[in-house]
């Protein structure tokens, strides 16, 4: 009797099969073997001029679901004692499990994922996607271009730039300015379409991400660390490929950033400066060496605090709301201060009753009119980000009108409002046209993505 065929088997396509053994002897043709291993290929069934085994094997991947092709390996950072570190973290990796998707990422310990033998032991598949930076978002068109590149090549790994990179072959240079994580999809798109897809060969490569040919680590020692796999490939005489056309966000050092942009308000005659939010003292570092003066900084958290006492003369390591002054100043660094404080009125009213007659309070803010904010509200859409116009920790916003209103009140006159205008996207800018032209919006608002100012100690009320 003849057997029915199973439900859940399809029976067989012919032209489908026929299809994937077109496809087989195209790669063995366009790719004539120039192992010596030729009689393994023979007894393998293979024909005289077939590739060597390994390699037939490694470009047919170039047919398979990446699913079968590719394992994605994160490692974990470590928890802080800084909310807005740790909520990036977590940010970062929801991001890139979305974007990834349908490949899994495997978080790992630094115990747990350190080196070449441990990596080895985890990742099976032909390709190893690796990720070492702590707050990276790739693009869905990075998860799945970078292993593409990687198997049509000759390459034994290939990496992407980044919005940030200290390594000059990995720095991407970017036209427009994104401010959330739509704006950065739209540009990683567009920054695809703008560049050369080829492969660029590098002599160095930054070590926070890696895709690597499985077979490539062979050649290392087990023991070797993570973070020199691209420097020892290359040192052995392995390619590297940088694909200019993909981008990866990276966040920068958010509390380690010198505020140059404040530093140029600060009179030269100013003697007693407090820096309010002082993070790991990075501005308060580079204005000792601007000019001679008495730094006090005020800093919540005691890891950053602790940092920062290297360069100041005094750090407090209270909130601005609880710290005492028992002396005056002749200026006030409030770089994006005011938009974390759940009560701004009275604490600026503290801040102007220490500055000497004639000082100045510097700040910064972001604006709430910025075109990527409202397109958001516009639509229904709102997210809060790790660093940007939209971060997680603020809590009051403002527009340049709000703004004056807040230091007027207090008893400051302000004298400097500077507006920060970086290129929109082309869906900024086609959306700030249009709602100019509808008589809708205001174009400089719009524009304004934060806000400087100098605000000087009226008379006594």
């Amino acid at each position: 009797m003849r057997l029915q065929r199973p439900f859940y088997r399809s029976p067989p396509n012919r032209k489908r099969l026929q299809g994937a053994a077109d496809a087989r002897r195209r790669v063995r043709r366009r790719t004539p073997c120039t192992s010596s291993a030729r009689p393994a290929c023979r007894q393998a069934g293979n024909k005289a001029d077939a590739v060597p085994c390994e390699r037939l094997r490694l470009r047919n991947y170039e047919y398979m679901p990446i699913q079968m092709t590719t394992t994605i390996i994160a490692r974990t950072p470590p928890v802080t004692s800084v909310e807005e570190i740790d909520f990036s973290h977590n940010f970062c990796v929801n991001y890139n499990r979305r974007h990834a998707s349908p490949l899994p990422i495997q978080l790992l310990s630094h115990e747990e994922l350190n080196t070449v033998k441990d990596l080895r032991k985890i990742a099976k598949t032909p390709v190893i996607f690796l990720i070492l930076g702590k707050e990276m978002v790739f693009s869905p068109l990075a998860f799945q271009r970078l292993p593409e590149l990687l198997l049509q090549g000759h390459w034994d790994a290939v990496a992407p730039v980044y919005s940030e990179s200290v390594f000059e072959n990995q720095q991407a240079f970017l036209p427009v300015v994104y401010q959330n994580f739509r704006g950065f999809l739209e540009i990683a798109g567009l920054f695809h379409q703008a560049h050369d897809a080829k492969l660029q060969a590098v002599e160095e490569v930054d070590p926070i991400s890696i895709v690597v040919r499985r077979d490539a680590l062979e050649k290392l020692p087990p023991g070797l660390l993570l973070e020199e796999i691209g420097d020892s490939l290359i040192k052995t005489g392995g390619q590297i490929g940088i694909a200019k056309d993909i981008l990866v966000h990276r966040f920068g050092d958010y509390y380690g950033s010198i505020r140059t942009d404040l530093l140029g308000l600060i009179p030269g005659t100013a003697r007693r400066i407090l820096d309010v939010g002082c993070a790991r003292g990075a501005t308060g570092r580079f204005l000792k060496k601007k000019q001679d003066c008495h730094l006090t900084g005020v800093e919540i958290n005691p890891v950053l605090a602790e940092k920062a006492k290297q360069w100041y003369d005094r750090v407090i390591v209270e909130s601005i709301e609880e710290a005492s002054f028992d002396s005056s100043f002749d200026a006030i660094l409030c770089g994006d201060v005011i938009e974390h404080l759940r009560h701004p009125h009275p604490v600026l009213s503290k801040l102007a009753n220490h500055l000497e007659p004639g000082g100045v309070i510097i700040g910064s803010t972001p604006n709430a009119g910025h075109w990527s904010i409202v397109l958001d509200l516009a639509q229904g859409y709102f997210e809060y980000i790790p660093v940007g116009l939209q971060c997680v920790s603020h809590i009051r916003w403002f527009t340049e009108s709000s703004l004056r209103e807040l230091l007027e009140e207090n008893g400051l006159n302000v004298e400097v409002i500077q507006r920060d205008c970086p290129p929109a996207t082309p869906t900024g800018e086609g959306f700030i046209t249009t709602l100019v032209k509808m008589g809708m919006g205001n174009e400089s608002s719009l524009r304004t993505a934060e806000l400087r100012f100098l605000a000087r100690r009226g008379p006594a009320r």
